[in-house]
This record gives C-alpha cells, structure tokens and sequence, in this order.
C-alpha cells in the first residue's frame, strides 16, 4: 500500500512539473528530416539542461509568408519562425535588440558581418540567422580540360574565353529569374555600386555605375546568348548533360551535384567570378537564408531567447550540419555561424575551403521598404527581350522604387517616423 502512495505520489509531483514546465513552438525552414535530427539534440541538450520544452515544425518556403500571416492574425503564432523587416515593422516580430540588449549583441556573434547588415532596420533588429546561402562558381573540369581552359577568376576572363566556349557547342548559366537578387548584384557591388543608399530610403539606380553594371550584365544575354530559363532545374540539368560547362549558382547546388554518380570526378568548384580593382579582385556576391525571430505573442519570450542562444551556437550548428550530412544522402547544411565552420566533417576540406571564402565575400542587401526587386527585374528583362534604351530603363525603374520606398514609408510612419 505504501508502495502504491509512494508512486502516485511521485507521478503527480513529475506530471505537475511537466505542466508547469515552459514549452515553446518553433517553425523552422528545413525540411522534416532536418527537423527530427535537431528535434532529439533539442530534446538531448536542450531541454535536458533548461527544463524547457521545444516542439519544432517543419514549414515549406511556397507557404511560409501566409501560414505566418494568418498565424498572428489568429492569435496563434509559433514562438519562434519565420522573420523580416516587413514583419517586424507591422508589429509582428519582437525587437531583440530593445528586448534582451547586450544578450542580443552575443548573439549576433554567431553570424558574419554581412549577414548582420539584413537583420533590422533603423536600429530594430527583428532576426537571427541559422542557415545561410553564398554562391559559387560550379564547372564541368572535364570538358574545362578539353578546351585546355580554367574557371574563370574575373568576368573580364569570361568574356575572353566565352566565345571559345561556345564555338566547341557550349554554353554557361546564371540565374534568369529573381535576377536582381541572384545575379545582377554582384554586378554592381564588385564596382563599388549599390542599389539603395545606406539608409535604405534613396534609389541609387541613377547613377553611372549602375549603368555601367546594368549594360555589362544585360549584353551577356544579348550579345553572348546566355540561356533565359527560370527553372532551376533546367540550369542544373545544362551542367549535368554536358550542355553547360560553368553553373554559377547558390551553395544548395553543392548537395544535389554530389547525388549525381555520373558527374564523380568530373566537376568541381571555383569562387565566384569579381571584377579586378586597383590589382585586387573584388568579389562581392549576395548572401541569403531565412532568418528567425520571436513572435509578439510569444508568452515565452526568455524561454524563446534561450533557445536561439542553444541553436545559434557554433557548437550546436556543427553539430546539426555533421548528423545532417552523415545521416541523410546528399542532405547539406551550411550554418550561418562562421565559427562552426572549422568544426563541419560533411563537406571535404577543399570544398570547405570555397564555401567559406564564399561567405566572407557575400553580404545581404541594405534593409529597405517595400518589394524593389521587381522593378530591376522588369529593366534587364525589357532590355535583354526588346532591347530597350539602358538609361530610360534604369530611369523608369529609379522612379518606380523610389515611389515604392515613399508609400512605404507613409504606412509604416506609426512604427519608424520617430527615427527618421
């Protein structure tokens, strides 16, 4: 009988703990294997350690803006998921910075300089990054081989040995859609340009070196005839047939390069092609991933913040990557935190090597209101199909964002105007 009390006893004491226990939701972009991996470290690490409960949900990229809209619109939003500026300035995210202070700035250790430069704006930092995508340059080294030809180092080398590359009957692939993105940037970062001024609020495609980008990057599809598929799978399926012999994409490419038994021993990696500067060759590239903040409605704002010091540390991310990677074929996670780098056994040393110096030559966009991108889309499109003139282009294109920024900031004004 005293055995018997001794036991009820003791379950109700641990059901009242595990009740009274903080547990937190988290959305996270990664796929379902991706998230049972993580979920037993959580539960191993994690929670063992704090107590604190973590039920962690796989969301896909094609709905995660409206699942996350309609969440805080019902009052059920995860602690945790999907982050940006937009959302941050309607209300919906929690302002780190302001909220934990000097935690947030270790925090925001646990990621590169350039990622950092998209995490707020107008001093309000709404994000974190975890994962995160730089580009490189992909090649095709036996066919490299057979036109006695290496990667290109500078954009001024490709134009040279393009016309030889084409003349065998191949062809090489950049991103034709969400250009302004993907592959247009580089363009103009690498002479020292940008879109937007540092603050977000100008449009700097007025401007000559933009044009001079804008020109250089349009005449690869108009004069040398780069292929114009928005597919990703086509592009890919190019450099896998043979068709292609440069593939310049992102590092997610990586993992689906090595899936394919047909292409061992035959392809490999090179940085990013830059544009040579006083001697030096500068090869800025874009940097993207999703980022991750707590949501308003959280109850559990500590237990939240918590979590993202677990999950963010370099330590946690290696290991991630490592199970990841040895766990499922050809999966691939490459951590947003450089320190973690040095400590991931998936990806071999040499390829290791471009990844990394990938990441140090990428940074994110300035912050800014509004969806711009299009506008520069609609441009090089216009330019590269009717051959439009580049400075009305650029000038009608200047105008829209700039009008776009505008009525932004008009209704955004009750979050931002004291800091503008």
């Amino acid at each position: 009988m005293k055995r018997q009390y001794f036991l009820i006893v003791l379950f109700l004491i641990l059901a009242s703990k595990a009740l009274s226990a903080p547990k937190i939701k988290v959305w996270l972009l990664l796929y379902t294997e991706h998230v049972k991996i993580l979920k037993n470290m959580a539960e191993d690490q994690f929670t063992a350690k704090t107590g604190i409960i973590v039920d962690i949900e796989p969301i896909n990229w094609s709905d995660v803006v409206s699942k996350s809209l309609l969440a805080v619109a019902g009052g059920d939003s995860p602690d945790i998921g999907y982050a940006s500026i937009d959302f941050g300035l309607r209300g919906a995210l929690l302002d780190l910075k302001a909220e934990f202070g000097e935690r947030y700035d270790k925090l925001a250790q646990n990621w590169t300089a350039g990622a950092s430069l998209g995490s707020g704006y107008e001093g309000r930092y709404y994000g974190a990054w975890h994962l995160i995508n730089c580009f490189i340059q992909y090649y095709r080294l036996d066919l490299l081989q057979k036109l006695a030809l290496t990667p290109p180092q500078t954009w001024e080398e490709l134009y040279n040995v393009l016309p030889k590359i084409q003349a065998a009957g191949y062809t090489i692939n950049l991103a034709w859609e969400n250009m302004a993105t993907h592959s247009f940037l580089p363009f103009i970062w690498q002479r020292g340009g940008d879109i937007l001024s540092s603050n977000g609020l100008e449009s700097r495609l007025n401007e000559l070196v933009v044009e001079k980008a804008f020109n250089e990057y349009t005449d690869l599809y108009r004069f040398y005839k780069l292929p114009q598929d928005s597919e990703w799978k086509t592009s890919f399926n190019y450099f896998l047939n043979g068709e292609s012999v440069l593939l310049f994409d992102g590092d997610w490419t990586y993992g689906n390069l090595c899936s394919q038994q047909s292409l061992n021993g035959r392809w490999s990696m090179a940085k990013f092609p830059g544009h040579l500067v006083d001697g030096k060759i500068v090869r800025k590239t874009p940097l993207g991933g999703p980022m991750i903040g707590i949501y308003k409605g959280s109850k559990q704002k500590e237990a939240a913040f918590q979590f993202l010091e677990w999950f963010l540390d370099s330590k946690t991310q290696a290991d991630l990557s490592n199970q990841i990677m040895f766990t499922i074929d050809w999966a691939t996670y490459y951590p947003a935190n450089p320190k973690a780098i040095p400590l991931l056994k998936g990806y071999p040393q040499d390829k290791l090597k471009f990844l990394q110096e990938a990441l140090e030559d990428s940074r994110t966009n300035i912050p800014h209101l509004g969806s711009l991108n299009r506008y520069i889309d609609n441009a090089i499109k216009t330019r590269v199909l009717l051959g439009k003139d580049s400075q009305e282009l650029l000038a009608k294109a200047h105008k829209e964002m700039q009008n776009e920024i505008e009525r932004k900031r008009i209704e955004y004004r009750r979050y931002i105007q004291p800091r503008i």
